[in-house]
């Protein structure tokens, strides 16, 4: 909501401010998207009493999420309707891939099982790989920004176009690095509690034990998170950052690239 408000806004001067009824639309859409899969997680890490109730809710939403941003793509010229549309289901596809593979590489073995086992080999932990899937869980969140681009007035721009290209990069690289941040505070917690985020793999990848005893070893792995993981994560970070703010030049000449 935050983003395509921020956008129309700084589109304003050369593009002009998307109607109101636009981004209540988009506001909806993305607040069900948003909502949704936040129950989702919430249920499969447990925080929530009634896993069945919460999970229809959450699936209720998700799927009002994407009919909302399908409804936008209606108001779009005919030029761009079509490749908009593709664009919401492969992000919603890609969400729903990402989270898959999460429950699949990086929680505990079963349902039932609130620990990891006791005893596990660091050679098993999930490859987060160059951190794509950290943004592909969250990549809804870009859809709001990018439909204000495309339904500017003049024609606005196009799908393929650097603009939206860019666009896309901004929130690829700002998701990344924001959810490394909060892997990095949480990943003992989790690690507690049967999830392997993306800071406690990089960890245990880097120790030089085959096996790591969950009891015991969290403190081994605490130190070496202070003595050089810290600094790992942050520089995979400031990296990100770096890469979001280039990616932001193409949009320059249309927005106010300060304001994020």
């Amino acid at each position: 909501v935050y983003h395509a408000i921020i956008t129309s806004s700084t589109v304003a001067a050369r593009r002009g401010i998307a109607p109101q009824t636009f981004l209540t639309m988009l506001a909806h859409a993305g607040w069900r998207g948003w909502t949704g899969y936040t129950l989702a997680d919430d249920v499969v890490d447990g925080d929530r009493g009634d896993g069945v109730i919460n999970l229809l809710v959450a699936h209720y939403l998700i799927r009002a999420s994407l009919e909302g941003y399908l409804s936008v793509a209606d108001l779009l010229s005919s030029r761009d309707r079509v490749a908009f549309k593709v664009l919401v289901e492969t992000t919603f596809a890609g969400m729903d891939e990402a989270m898959n593979w999460e429950l699949r590489y990086c929680r505990a073995q079963s349902a039932e099982e609130k620990l990891l086992p006791e005893k596990f080999s660091t050679r098993a932990m999930p490859r987060y790989g160059s951190y794509d899937v950290l943004a592909k869980r969250s990549m809804g969140h870009a859809l709001g920004a990018v439909c204000v681009l495309v339904a500017g007035t003049g024609g606005g721009f196009r799908i393929a176009s650097k603009e939206v290209r860019g666009m896309l990069k901004v929130f690829h690289h700002v998701i990344i690095a924001r959810q490394l941040n909060d892997d990095a505070h949480d990943w003992a917690g989790d690690l507690r509690t049967g999830k392997i985020n993306s800071v406690a793999a990089l960890l245990m990848n880097a120790v030089s034990k085959k096996t790591v005893q969950r009891s015991s070893d969290i403190m081994v792995l605490q130190r070496l998170f202070w003595k050089s993981g810290m600094r790992e994560v942050a520089r995979i970070i400031m990296r990100h950052a770096d890469q979001a703010r280039q990616a932001l030049v193409p949009l320059r000449r249309v927005m106010k690239t300060e304001l994020f």
